[in-house]
């Protein structure tokens, strides 16, 4: 059983906030590793939201929080 994590800005798009979209897709790839799955080419082409699927037992909180409120996104 997984979990999907849909990932989308909670502001209009700008260039800065894709910019800070982007490179937490790119954080979250990193700390998940083959725990998570990232869409590479999703990130790289997000102007307004990702997904990531996680194990259900595995929330990746800790990477979202050093994000959440730089990025002015919201995690659902």
């Amino acid at each position: 059983m997984t979990t999907l994590f849909h990932i989308r800005l909670a502001h209009a798009s700008t260039p800065d906030l894709v910019q800070r979209l982007r490179t937490l897709g790119e954080d979250l790839h990193r700390a998940l590793g083959e725990l998570g799955q990232v869409d590479m080419k999703q990130v790289d082409g997000a102007t307004e939201s990702l997904s990531v699927e996680v194990p259900s037992e595995r929330h990746p909180g800790d990477v979202v929080s050093d994000h959440e409120e730089g990025v002015g996104a919201q995690f659902s």
